[in-house]
């Protein structure tokens, strides 16, 4: 004889605990607060689903979670729906600087159950680990891990803010990172002090280039970049004021010359750092540095050309001295800070289309040769100038004539000059005259006093 069920009859509700969830199956076992039946996988209601798809609001209760079991009268049962247990929290009361003034425990039943504090409106999801969505009435929308790892969408001006203590973007185009240096286990970001911070841009100029290596083809990198951010194996190419992206002096015939500009200290601590990469086939190597440290120092290297162009007045100000290091052999160029300009050059070479005019105390020619690169059609006339630089009509001979000065040397007398040479005498030890200079007379050069 079979089971009659009456399906026309009461159901039952009750409530119940979870002592078990068959998540492959979406059902739990639950057994009756009073009556102490067990009931094993019934499902539980959601809000919405469907039975072809999986679409709809779902959710994993875990055990111990309390509901309420309907019973229909055909026996079958599912979960109605959950249940926080009422609890006596004291309620702690508060001063305005964050004091405890009173506590008490007589509040009455608590359903609040440590869940997050809401606004009547308020919609939330939320699991055990604190991590949560809410759409809170008025159009904000918060999603979040925890306090510190949320963004918010906020309707005013369409704003997106987002909190976060270390931030990391990964893109087949490239990778962006806030982060700091690694904390120790004692540590977190409210107890530790002085924690170096990183903020780095990897940007590809190819979708499929290869950077599993870490080369990006560009790198911007701020904050504290020192050994203890930066990974000297993995980002060894893109260390802050790494040899490798130096030039190395050039060696130098001069004995004398200074030395090399140091640039940025090896061991000092940048602040910024934009580096490009090349990825070219027998050329991986990095091909523009620009960086500078937090004491200000500025380090620029180039492995090609640096073009400048300027509509208006360049003006620069140093303190301490510029130098020019170039050419094969070393050659330098200084302007000091004691005010004096150096060149520690191979030859110098000045072209003047119309003339070239030297004005100072004391000039002085330390040569062993000298050597006239170009005939003298006329001669040299030297007169007295002015502090604009022009001859005066007192410093011309007489005074008066517009070419005549107080003296004039010749082309041959010049001639003879350059060309001159001395002989010691065997006998005497003592310099005889220049044989080059024989024969020329006073009619070589004139020295006549003005009126």
């Amino acid at each position: 004889m079979g089971v009659t069920v009456q399906t026309d009859g009461f159901a039952k509700v009750e409530l119940a605990k979870v002592t078990g969830v068959n998540f492959r199956e979406y059902t739990v076992d639950v057994i009756t607060n009073f009556t102490n039946r067990p009931l094993v996988d019934i499902p539980w209601q959601v809000p919405y689903t469907h039975g072809n798809h999986g679409g709809g609001i779902n959710f994993m209760p875990e055990t111990g979670s309390d509901c309420y079991v309907c019973i229909p009268a055909d026996e079958t049962a599912f979960v109605l729906g959950w249940i926080q247990n009422p609890r006596n929290i004291p309620k702690e009361v508060r001063d305005e600087e964050g004091n405890i003034v009173s506590v008490s425990s007589d509040g009455g039943p608590d359903f609040s159950g440590f869940r997050h504090p809401l606004e009547p409106g308020d919609v939330m999801l939320s699991a055990t680990d604190d991590n949560f969505i809410i759409l809170r009435r008025g159009g904000v929308l918060q999603i979040g891990s925890t306090a510190l790892a949320q963004r918010v969408y906020i309707p005013i001006e369409n704003t997106v803010r987002d909190f976060f203590q270390r931030y990391q973007a990964f893109s087949p185009l490239g990778e962006i990172e806030w982060g700091h240096a690694t904390l120790s286990d004692e540590d977190d970001m409210s107890s530790a002090r002085n924690t170096p911070v990183l903020v780095k841009y990897n940007i590809k100029a190819k979708a499929q280039e290869d950077v599993t290596g870490g080369k990006f083809t560009v790198e911007v990198r701020a904050g504290t970049l020192s050994n203890e951010v930066l990974d000297s194996d993995k980002d060894s190419e893109h260390l802050f004021a790494n040899s490798a992206t130096r030039q190395e002096d050039p060696p130098t015939i001069f004995s004398d010359a200074l030395t090399p500009f140091t640039g940025i200290p090896v061991d000092s601590t940048g602040a910024i750092s934009i580096t490009i990469y090349s990825h070219e086939e027998g050329q991986e190597k990095v091909t523009y540095t620009f960086q500078v440290d937090t004491s200000g120092n500025n380090f620029i290297r180039s492995e090609a050309s640096v073009h400048v162009e300027v509509a208006d007045t360049v003006y620069a100000k140093v303190n301490n001295g510029v130098k020019i290091d170039f050419g094969d052999l070393g050659s330098t160029v200084e302007l000091l800070k004691s005010d004096e300009f150096k060149a520690m050059v191979k030859s110098v070479v000045l072209e003047a289309i119309v003339e070239i005019k030297l004005t100072a105390p004391i000039i002085t020619l330390a040569t062993s040769n000298l050597v006239m690169a170009a005939p003298i059609t006329g001669g040299v006339a030297l007169g007295v100038v002015d502090a604009e630089g022009e001859v005066t009509e007192e410093g011309k001979l007489g005074g008066s004539g517009p070419g005549d000065y107080p003296v004039v040397i010749d082309m041959g007398l010049l001639s003879a000059l350059a060309a001159h040479t001395h002989i010691v005498n065997p006998l005497t030890g003592a310099i005889d005259p220049s044989p080059s200079l024989i024969g020329i007379t006073t009619s070589k050069s004139k020295v006549k006093a003005s009126e």
